[in-house]
């Protein structure tokens, strides 16, 4: 499955966008693994959402799939470690 993901700030600004294909047995873990390898944002400083806002629980060790994660499926990714970085330069 190809997912759109997003960074956003802490005010919803739109910092970055890619698209990737993941298997759908993948899991959130490894959502969060290619997150930090593109944009360095360490596991406990991200935030997962849903397109409809609701926050996918990180911390759970099931598959994209199952948690109704589907091809084209738009993922936003929040961190206070991005507003940090974003003042400091």
């Amino acid at each position: 499955m190809k997912l759109l993901i997003q960074l956003h700030d802490h005010t919803g600004h739109v910092h970055d966008r890619l698209r990737y294909e993941f298997n759908n047995e993948d899991t959130i873990k490894q959502l969060q693994n290619k997150i930090c390898s593109i944009w360095k944002i360490e596991q406990e400083h991200q935030q997962i959402f849903f397109d409809n806002g609701s926050e996918l629980d990180a911390a759970t060790k099931v598959t994209l799939q199952s948690v109704g994660l589907k091809d084209e499926s738009k993922v936003i990714i929040v961190s206070s470690q991005t507003f940090i970085i974003l003042i400091t330069g």
